[in-house]
This record gives structure tokens, sequence and C-alpha cells, in this order.
């Protein structure tokens, strides 16, 4: 059965490219969405497989402070994608607990190496 993955990403090309990326792997894309909020009431309708979670985000609470939340209600794992190459980002994606975490620009077969690791082929 094909896995679901819920896509928390404030640029849209990014999102569109990473879509595309995941259809062709056999994943299913269950939302792309830009903020939080949309995020963690997404998460209550439906637990994905996992989420891949930019920390930077459009408005109000950031990937990080997001995933602390999603954590309360749904044991999906994330890997986060930052533009931030800071170690710093990295320490602070800690407290919510990860299992991956990209750079900016991540290329797709780096992207669907980390999500193998995580859940597994589509």
């Amino acid at each position: 059965m094909a896995k679901s993955i819920l896509v928390v990403e404030d640029n849209i090309i990014i999102a569109m490219v990473t879509r595309k990326t995941l259809l062709g792997a056999g994943y299913i894309v269950s939302e792309i969405l830009s903020n939080g909020l949309e995020a963690i009431q997404e998460v209550r309708r439906n637990c994905p497989d996992l989420i891949l979670m930019d920390i930077q985000l459009d408005e109000g609470a950031d990937g990080i402070q997001t995933m602390i939340e999603i954590k309360k209600i749904c044991s999906a794992p994330v890997i986060y994608l930052t533009g931030n190459s800071e170690l710093r980002s990295k320490e602070q994606a800690s407290v919510s607990g990860f299992s991956g975490f990209l750079i900016k620009p991540v290329q797709p077969r780096e992207l669907l190496i980390m999500i193998e690791k995580v859940i597994g082929k589509a």
C-alpha cells in the first residue's frame, strides 16, 4: 500500500517539485500546506505516514513549533527541510524529534533516499 506524505512548505515552487518527485516515486501526497496551523488541522483529520516540514513557514509558528504540537496528536516521523545550514537550526529541531534533516536545495534523489530510510519504499 502506498504511503502518504504531508508536505508543509511555504515556497510553492519547491512544494510543486517535491510533489512531482513523491508522486513519481509512488508515494501519496496527502496535502501541501504552507503554514503550521493548517498542518496541525490536517493532522487532526488524517495522520500521514511521514511529514516533510519546512522550518521557516509563512504565518505564525515555525516548523519546529508546529511539529511539537503535531507530536501531541500524531506519531508520524518528520524530515525537516531548511534553507538554513546553521548547526543551531538542527539543534533547535532536535527538541521536536526528527528522523531526517535536509538542507535546501534538496536534490530529488537525496530526498527519496532519506524517505526510504525513514518509512521505506512507496
